[in-house]
């Protein structure tokens, strides 16, 4: 427990537990969970943790202001003080208090909720590091991240940053990696995050190393990098992000070379990073805008409609993936309250909350505790991932499934526009393939949710010809290649018309742009939709 609440605050005896939490409350002691505005948050939906109750003390010596953040009236118990940890904690479904981290150790870096805890886990976790702490500088669209680190031996900061890829999204890897022989501490013997100074100057604006010969094209590329990242001497095989850049810087390198007649994708700074690569592929622009797509389109043309006529689809007893998205939550509302249905519904963990609890929190935001509490009546969760084989279950646990519903409503996709292009494939058209195989031997119908952006932006061969794209197409000739997302998309109806040939009962829904519900404008719970 804190300091604030004299000794001890929660109490979990854990040598029998697979799950580690931090309890529940000792005697004599409550915590709370409660929202922004000190209301209670249901279970499984994180909130902050507030401590009340005889151990708690009156506040800070000396210090007015701080005692007056943290020490409050208790708004439940008449008389009784409360504490404000600062912890971000949730209520599991062992009714024990689980912590999730540090509210003030959360940043938000172009628009992206960060945990910086998180990154410092995946930094010393690396075998060379035996400290680390990370911190947020800058302000507004300039924000970056530095690493500060401690190491008996030297750190290759390049290996550093592929090690930490494989561990973090791309936004959350440092920007820049400090050594330190010691990392500053305050009494208490925690660090000393005021300590750590911003990198200098001549860490930030230059590149160290041997540079090669650039061409033309890679010259301008530099000035114009130089000039939106505040970095000199950049060489052909430095990286964009490592560098500094951000989705918004290469927004504004896209929008500088237009005057040179350059076009290049979003998704080729995310594939490619140095300049050398991504120069080289504005030198390709030219050659896919026209002819074939290459050998996806090849393989997919074969089939354009599906003219099978459609039956009706049981829907008592429906597998649903993505029940945690803002459309498949809407999708497993209207499932139980219009069809009564028993829905199973195929959820991954995360780092933070189980698959239990990250389905109570998310359909107590659309739909409120109580209501969501009578739904869950007729849910029967799955803990498994679509892009693994067999859902992500075991073999025989996937065949009893099969037997145990009439149809399956694939919802779930990764749907961003930038990103890794092999986790699109293995979220979105791996997934789908996964979920067609189980469909093929279950005998159940498929409903999958696809989206309109699969009719692309253009025709390749002609790009200002008008033609019309309609619910009977899948490949007229038109660009899909524009994103990651679009592409895995289209390629994941090429595998359900596939099945289809092949004789599976399927459909495809073509979903729109989804903004906030209609009845109260509540919009998605996902803070980078």
């Amino acid at each position: 427990g804190p300091s604030e609440a004299t000794v001890y605050a929660t109490f979990k005896d854990l040598t029998r537990s697979t799950r580690i939490s931090i309890g529940r409350p000792v005697l004599n002691t409550r915590v709370y969970i409660l929202d922004k505005h000190k209301n209670f948050v249901p279970p499984g939906v994180p909130g902050e943790a507030y401590i009340s109750g005889t151990c708690v003390g009156i506040g800070y010596i000396h210090r007015i202001a701080l005692t007056k953040e943290k020490f409050m009236p208790d708004p439940f118990v008449p008389g009784q003080i409360m504490y404000r940890t600062g912890d971000m904690c949730l209520l599991n479904s062992q009714w024990d208090i689980e912590m999730l981290g540090r509210l003030d150790n959360q940043v938000k870096i172009h628009g992206l909720r960060i945990e910086l805890g998180e990154i410092e886990t995946a930094l010393q976790s690396y075998p060379k590091i035996s400290e680390a702490v990370v911190k947020d500088f800058g302000e507004n669209t300039d924000k970056y991240l530095a690493a500060y680190y401690t190491s008996s031996q030297p750190v290759d900061h390049a290996a550093l940053r592929e090690y930490l890829g494989h561990k973090l999204p791309h936004y959350m890897i440092p920007s820049y990696f400090i050594a330190k022989e010691r990392l500053p501490l305050l009494p208490n013997g925690k660090i000393d995050r005021n300590a750590l100074l911003e990198p200098a100057a001549t860490l930030l604006h230059m590149v160290p190393g041997k540079r090669v010969p650039l061409t033309k094209k890679e010259r301008t590329m530099r000035r114009i990098w130089t000039k939106i990242l505040g970095v000199k001497n950049i060489g052909p095989d430095d990286n964009f992000f490592a560098l500094g850049g951000s989705s918004l810087d290469v927004i504004r390198v896209q929008a500088a070379i237009l005057q040179y007649d350059w076009r290049i994708r979003t998704q080729d700074f995310y594939d490619l990073q140095t300049l050398r690569a991504v120069c080289n592929a504005i030198d390709q622009v030219p050659k896919n805008q026209g002819g074939e797509q290459g050998p996806e389109a090849r393989k997919n043309v074969a089939v354009n409609r599906a003219d099978k006529p459609l039956g009706g689809v049981k829907l008592d007893r429906v597998l649903l993936t993505g029940a945690t998205g803002y459309l498949g939550v809407h999708i497993l509302h209207e499932l139980i309250t219009a069809y009564d249905s028993s829905v199973y519904c195929l959820v991954r963990d995360n780092k933070h909350i189980e698959s239990t609890q990250r389905l109570k929190q998310t359909l107590a935001f659309y739909f409120g505790a109580e209501r969501s509490e009578r739904l869950t009546k007729n849910i029967r969760l799955v803990q498994g991932d679509v892009s693994s084989r067999y859902l992500g279950i075991q073999k025989k646990e996937w065949e009893a499934l099969g037997k145990s519903v009439s149809a399956v409503i694939h919802c779930a996709a990764l749907t961003s526009h930038i990103g890794r292009a092999e986790l699109f494939t293995q979220v979105n058209v791996t997934g789908t393939e996964n979920v067609v195989a189980f469909c093929e031997q279950a005998g159940a119908s498929l409903m999958h949710v696809s989206t309109m952006s699969v009719s692309g932006t253009r025709y390749t061969d002609d790009p200002g010809k008008n033609g019309t794209f309609s619910e009977d197409c899948y490949y007229i000739g038109q660009n899909y290649l524009d994103n990651e997302y679009v592409k895995t998309k289209f390629l994941a109806e090429g595998a359900v018309l596939d099945a289809i040939d092949r004789g599976l009962d399927a459909r495809i829904f073509r979903v729109g742009n989804l903004t906030c519900r209609y009845e109260d404008a509540k919009f998605q719970i996902n803070p980078h939709a």
